[in-house]
């Protein structure tokens, strides 16, 4: 990490999350590791206050040292806490989840019920998995405000932008791997990530045998070609 006038630099994956985020709200950033992210967003003026959460103590003492660093105490705190389970519905509004497997995310929204109110925002960014989150969105009342992808140390990812719509939908095969990203707001960056969706699909592929799953074969297949049409 480098730092420059006592500014943290983070990642572009991270920047991304950060982008999401209102002003002027009440953050808890979920697995924050070494909380370059509260630390980012209390310098960029853009929270009143943050809870850098971690499962593990080690992270959090990293965490803990870069807050103390830049003498950010006064805004962010950390907490031990298994995915949301030692945060209150009103010590955040917008909850960050990045770097973790989308069952994972998954899991962690589904125990902490408070996020169901269209105050809430969450923002997400699945490190696998992807279209299982998606599925999980709105088979459960939430919808993607947004979404975008990013290049980040050689790796393209997508963050969601997500809030609670009390609405049920359910997505088609191409929408849980696509998901709501504009395939015009930054062509290469899709096609990057169209063809990493590609490479996990061709993969799955391989896995299933026809005359085993000839419905999952199909499907799979189909989302394939609809995914390549487009990049054409």
């Amino acid at each position: 990490m480098i730092y420059i006038n006592n500014l943290i630099s983070i990642s572009p994956r991270l920047a991304l999350c950060g982008e999401f985020v209102r002003h002027g709200v009440k953050v808890a950033d979920i697995g924050t590791d070494h909380a370059y992210l509260p630390v980012y967003l209390a310098q960029q003026g853009k929270i009143i206050s943050a809870i850098a959460a971690d499962l593990r103590e080690g992270p959090l003492q990293r965490g803990e040292a870069n807050i103390q660093k830049y003498e950010l105490s006064s805004i962010i705190t950390t907490r031990l806490s298994d995915g949301l389970q030692s945060i209150k519905a009103d010590e955040a509004d917008d909850i960050i989840i990045a770097g973790m497997g989308g069952e994972l995310i998954v899991k962690i929204i589904s125990e902490a019920q408070w996020l169901r109110s269209d105050s809430k925002r969450l923002i997400l960014q699945p490190m696998s998995r992807s279209e299982v989150l998606r599925e999980y969105i709105y088979a459960n009342g939430y919808e993607i405000e947004k979404e975008k992808c990013v290049l980040s140390e050689g790796r393209v990812y997508s963050v969601m932008l997500v809030a609670f719509s009390n609405k049920l939908r359910e997505l088609t095969d191409l929408e849980k791997h696509l998901g709501s990203i504009n395939p015009n707001d930054n062509k290469e960056l899709f096609r990057a990530y169209a063809e990493k969706v590609i490479y996990h699909l061709t993969n799955k592929l391989k896995g299933i045998k026809p005359d085993e799953d000839n419905n999952e074969h199909t499907r799979v297949t189909t989302v394939l070609e609809q995914i390549k049409e487009m990049l054409i």
